[in-house]
């Protein structure tokens, strides 16, 4: 029991002193805390992602297929899927010839099926 009130005791000098710390009310008024500044991406990624518009299409026709390749993992995709949406523009390639695709070694998507 003495154990405890000793304990107590400690705890509320300790609380109500402020651990011996002093706040300058001077020195808050005076100081500013330093202007935040957010560069925002010039393009529209987030994190190297596209977030809007797909790249320009440069080795595709009028065709209604188009294949979107990731260079890095040797998959392609439909325009339409999620996956495709995903792909470093880096790593991107764009065509609408699946069968130079496949010749190349890339492999077709899972999800989509191309």
């Amino acid at each position: 029991m003495k154990r405890c009130m000793l304990i107590l005791f400690v705890v509320l000098s300790v609380f109500l002193t402020g651990c011996g710390t002093k706040q300058d009310a001077t020195v808050s008024q005076t100081e500013k805390s330093p202007e935040v500044v957010i560069n925002m991406p010039t393009d529209d990624t987030v994190n190297g992602y596209r977030t809007k518009s797909k790249p320009s299409q440069k080795n595709v026709q009028s065709t209604e297929k188009v294949y979107y390749a990731n260079k890095n993992t040797k998959k392609f995709h439909l325009k339409s899927c999620p996956s495709s949406g995903k792909i470093k523009e880096d790593n991107l390639y764009i065509t609408d010839n699946r069968a130079e695709l496949v010749s190349e070694g890339y492999s077709p998507c899972a999800n989509c099926k191309p």
